[in-house]
């Protein structure tokens, strides 16, 4: 399977995806790229416009 982690940045009403989607082959590899990823923009993130971010796992199709 692949897993695709995509996260996307809340900003004053707007949205923004903040780094480029990244594939992985295991979700295990995913989760853990995501929790290291989230804590880094936790602590980088911009004091002004009630930011949020939001990262995901997706499982890609597979096509047989």
């Amino acid at each position: 399977m692949l897993y695709v982690y995509v996260v996307v940045l809340f900003l004053n009403g707007n949205f923004n995806t903040y780094t480029p989607p990244m594939l992985f082959d295991t979700l295990e590899k995913c989760e853990s790229f995501k929790m290291e990823n989230m804590e880094r923009l936790a602590q980088t993130k911009p004091e002004f416009g009630n930011p949020e971010a939001v990262g995901m796992c997706v499982q890609l199709p597979q096509k047989t």
